[in-house]
């Protein structure tokens, strides 16, 4: 299957977002056979005159399959977590900052 390439519709985003820090929270591996399946939260961090904030929130899930050549991701999901979950996670954040 020939892979297709995505098209230029807009101008690159390339330099355009400036990404600090990252925490990768609540990470939980499962793993069966060939396949395993990685979920986490991703909480992206900038700094802006000495101020730190989250500038983006994400669920992400990814699905690897074992090869000869190690293991390589056969799919990725990535959705913005719901508002009413930040309070959760924030929480959690701040504990294990502690």
């Amino acid at each position: 299957m020939a892979r297709r390439r995505w098209p230029r519709s807009s101008p690159p985003i390339t330099g355009a977002i400036r990404v600090d820090r990252y925490d990768m929270l609540n990470a939980a591996v499962q793993q069966t056979g060939e396949l395993a399946v990685l979920s986490f939260n991703l909480f992206s961090y900038r700094t802006d005159n000495g101020r730190e904030r989250v500038i983006s929130k994400w669920n992400a899930t990814e699905v690897y399959r074992r090869t000869a050549a190690g293991w390589r991701i056969v799919h990725s999901h990535w959705s913005f977590i719901k508002p009413a979950a930040d309070s959760a996670l924030e929480t959690s954040v701040e504990s294990s900052a502690g």
